[in-house]
């Protein structure tokens, strides 16, 4: 950003009842924009307030809101990878594996630090062209 430029973010929220039930719901906005100078610094502020305390006038209906239920907590994910791997790759679940399938071409050094760490926690490469991917059985 130049001298000139000035980054704004404005965030705010507000907790709303649902119906006659005893049912909370929150709701939050944030918004960031880069402002051309500091003196519109302040009217871009108000605009953005303004935008914001529009879409929270809007009062949810109690038929549109989930009802609560505890979820169980999610399990813990069964492979930590690097920051540089996450947009490589997309992992999902099944009932018995992870499965961590290349989203592109990963090169051999990034491939050799997936194989890496997918053979630490007992897992594999399966090689399946198209449908290759990595596993790691669930115990």
């Amino acid at each position: 950003m130049s001298e000139k430029t000035a980054e704004l973010t404005v965030t705010k929220g507000k907790t709303v009842r649902v119906g006659e039930r005893e049912e909370w719901i929150r709701q939050e906005y944030s918004v960031k924009v880069a402002v051309g100078d500091l003196p519109e610094l302040e009217v871009a502020k108000a605009r953005l307030e303004g935008l914001i305390d529009g879409w929270l006038s809007i009062t949810p209906k109690p038929e549109a809101a989930m009802p609560y239920s505890p979820q169980p907590q999610a399990p813990k994910p069964r492979l930590e990878l690097p920051e540089e791997l996450l947009p490589l790759v997309a992992v999902s679940e099944t009932d018995s594996a992870t499965i961590i399938r290349p989203l592109t071409y990963l090169g051999s050094e990034a491939f050799a630090k997936l194989a890496g760490l997918v053979k630490a926690k007992g897992g594999s490469y399966v090689s399946a062209g198209r449908n290759s991917h990595f596993q790691i059985p669930k115990q």
